[in-house]
């Protein structure tokens, strides 16, 4: 009798066992959809919540005086900063930053630039700069003041010191002077005549030292 040659390989499984093996269990099919579904809403929200913060920040722009109506230019949710332009500058009480009373009044006879800022801002770093530059360029002439808004004195001057302006800088501890002027957002900048009329408002954003020269020429010294 002839001996069967022995197979050393392993058992296969029946087909039917393999196939099952390979198959997930529907839970996971589920959980996997589940988590595709989650990450394209919030993927969806990111792009939505983007592109409104990037429409917010180009509306937001300068009030000009010439138009008929200064909030045609401005943030629609904004309207009533526009209103100030060829009104009276608001009086209003601060403290300079060597613990001096002041009122807008005490810089009167001689056009004013005055520009709210806070430490924590990061546009605020970036422009104030400029605006030492522009100060150094326009001399006695015209007045500059920075506003430190709604914050402590003790935060406000290492930033302005890192920043090495050397303009005159006042606290508006409560944000009072900034409410007054419709300051909604940092920076803000205002431009002030020498008899006290607001002529300009930067509401909400950065101004570079040729937007402000250029300003200055225009609004204050012409």
């Amino acid at each position: 009798m002839e001996t069967q040659p022995s197979d050393d390989r392993a058992p296969q499984p029946p087909i039917g066992a393999t196939r099952q093996s390979r198959r997930l269990p529907r839970g996971v099919w589920f959980a996997i959809a589940l988590a595709i579904v989650v990450l394209a809403i919030a993927a969806f929200q990111a792009t939505g919540s983007s592109s409104s913060t990037s429409s917010s920040r180009d509306q937001t722009d300068v009030i000009d005086p010439g138009l008929s109506d200064p909030t045609d230019s401005v943030n629609p949710l904004l309207p009533t900063a526009g209103k100030l332009i060829g009104t009276q500058a608001p009086d209003t009480h601060i403290i300079g930053f060597d613990g001096s009373p002041l009122t807008l009044s005490d810089f009167a006879g001689t056009p004013l630039v005055v520009n709210f800022w806070a430490y924590n801002c990061g546009p605020c770093r970036s422009e104030m700069p400029d605006l030492e530059k522009v100060h150094q360029e326009f001399g006695d002439r015209v007045t500059f003041l920075g506003v430190d808004t709604a914050e402590s004195i003790d935060l406000g001057r290492p930033f302005a010191q890192e920043t090495g302006v050397t303009y005159e800088l006042a606290s508006d501890p409560q944000g009072k002077m900034a409410a007054a002027f419709e300051a909604t957002g940092l920076p803000t900048t205002v431009l002030i005549k020498a008899d006290g009329t607001i002529v300009r408002i930067r509401n909400a954003g950065a101004v570079t030292a040729d937007q402000l020269q250029g300003w200055i020429e225009q609004d204050l010294l012409s």
